[in-house]
């Protein structure tokens, strides 16, 4: 698309004059009267909001904040960008806007080219003052897109924790989004296209990890294509949970939302994810209220390991068929379920091979061995049939989250690189490029050849770059927000000193 010469112009001049706004609270010389500046911030984020047009920065230094509606949207190259320093809350909902009560805590309706950045986004299980942590959404005919909500820390919101609607262009990334009480980590919905959902730690969500819903019955076709979900950590999604609705009565949420969500969503890859202890399915792939089946998707290099409560590590139903699931660990602690559950009218044009399975699977409702399963549908071949037994064998700590590779485990080179006309990932979820042996190793973690205490990034050096994982992660716990399970380099359950020593004592280590 070629842009005309006066909105190179508009970009130009929008580009020229950028503003920096700043926010801080009144004890630290914060007011809505000051004109924004360092020495003298505003006092509201609603403030700064007002006042910024394409281009501008909006920093917010630390404090505790009500909500925001965010007013106006940037333009392409000149987003308007709400950065948050660490330590910034916001614990209470934006004003209603645009006619309407949302009770969210950070909105952005009708907007487009916006960064939401850095943000602790706290909410209640009461939905009449919390509803939607941050909040997306626009009108069919509004077109609007192009947003990033990156590296926030979005929790124990009422509904969801992070929220869209009919808005295309999504940027999700680096959030941390855990226990929503009534339903979904993150919910993008309607129809809108082009989602990226990378690098995300979602958990203890009373519904799903991640819901992409089409939503037919909303308007637009009904379709949500080309969404890549890629290097996530899923897990303890769908046991449910309580809130209280909004007319003040305590409500019980049935939960069982999958880890993975697709209803109306095609063209669309789930790749290099890990997902575990999730209380429904891992990856679902269906039409309930979508326009179109889920069909023509790739689910490729996941680990995938279900709680003893959940249903299939796969599930594919309602005609969803040409859909290719390669180099993935589906292994089910419930062993009444197992490894794919897919119906028969989801079967054209289906391809599974070179996974580690649990031996059972549902074809067409008969539950089947994998024996039967290659007799019957010729899939699965080449796959590795291991049990929940086998987990301390094949991961480095999976009791407590440590899903990277064992050393001689069976994922390793039991891969591909092609399946198909799918082309395994050229990397792993800690970014470790792929292959590092003879072949793709199976699941979402790619084993170095050479392996090194704190290479936590796989790269064959002890360098900065672990050095700056491991102090991201400094304090966590595993379940908790920021946990990695490669900085835990004694696999206690905490990204602690004694791991931070071990790094700086085999600093500079480097593979031959």
């Amino acid at each position: 698309m070629r842009t005309s010469p006066i909105a190179a112009l508009l970009s130009i001049a929008f580009s020229a004059s950028a503003a920096t706004f700043h926010v801080a609270p009144p004890s630290a010389g914060g007011s809505d009267a000051n004109p924004g500046t360092a020495e003298q911030p505003f006092a509201t984020i609603q403030r700064a909001a007002n006042s910024a047009f394409p281009g501008d920065t909006v920093l917010i230094a630390p404090g505790t904040y009500t909500g925001f509606n965010v007013v106006r949207s940037g333009q392409p190259g000149l987003p308007v960008t709400f950065s948050a320093e660490p330590g910034v809350v916001i614990d209470a909902a934006a004003a209603p806007f645009n006619g309407g009560n949302h009770r969210s805590r950070i909105n952005l309706d009708t907007v487009s080219h916006i960064v939401i950045e850095g943000f602790e986004v706290v909410g209640t299980n009461d939905l009449r003052n919390s509803a939607e942590g941050i909040r997306v959404v626009a009108p069919l005919a509004a077109g609007a897109g192009h947003i990033t909500i990156r590296n926030n820390h979005a929790h124990h919101n009422g509904n969801r924790n992070i929220f869209t609607g009919f808005v295309s262009n999504l940027t999700i990334e680096g959030n941390t989004c855990h226990n929503a009480h009534k339903e979904h980590g993150i919910y993008i919905s309607n129809s809108a296209d082009n989602h990226v959902v990378r690098g995300n730690i979602v958990y203890d969500n009373a519904g799903a990890g991640l819901h992409v819903n089409a939503d037919a019955s909303l308007g637009g076709d009904g379709v949500i294509t080309n969404v890549l979900v890629e290097a996530n950590i899923f897990h303890g999604n769908g046991a449910g949970g309580t809130y209280i609705d909004t007319a003040g009565n305590p409500q019980a949420s049935p939960g069982g939302g999958s880890a993975v969500n697709f209803d109306g969503v095609r063209n669309s890859t789930v790749v290099n994810n890990l997902l575990y202890d999730n209380h429904a399915s891992g990856v679902s792939l269906y039409r309930i209220d979508g326009g179109q089946p889920s069909s023509f998707n790739v689910v490729v290099n996941n680990t995938i390991v279900n709680a003893p409560d959940a249903r299939w590590c796969v599930n594919i139903r309602d005609g969803s068929t040409d859909n290719a699931a390669f180099n993935n660990v589906l292994i089910n602690r419930n062993t009444a379920r197992g490894a794919i559950s897919i119906t028969a009218n989801s079967l054209t044009g289906f391809r599974s091979d070179h996974n580690i399975v649990s031996d059972r699977f549902d074809l067409g409702g008969s539950f089947i061995t994998l024996a039967q399963w290659r007799t019957q549908t010729g899939q699965d071949l080449a796959s590795i049939p291991r049990s929940p037994t086998h987990l301390p064998a094949l991961f480095t700590s999976p009791a407590t989250g440590g899903y990277t590779l064992a050393p001689n485990s069976d994922a390793i080179d039991a891969g591909v690189g092609q399946f198909d006309e799918a082309a395994a990932p050229t990397s792993d979820l800690l970014g470790l490029p792929r292959p590092q042996g003879v072949g793709h190793d199976i699941g979402a973690y790619e084993s170095p050849v050479c392996a090194l205490i704190g290479d936590i990034d796989g790269d064959g050096d002890v360098d900065f770059a672990d050095l700056n994982a491991l102090l991201g992660a400094f304090n966590s716990a595993a379940g908790g927000p920021g946990y990695l399970p490669g900085a835990d380099l004694d696999q206690d359950g905490h990204v602690d000193f004694a791991d931070l020593n071990t790094l700086l004592s085999h600093f500079n280590a480097r593979c031959p």
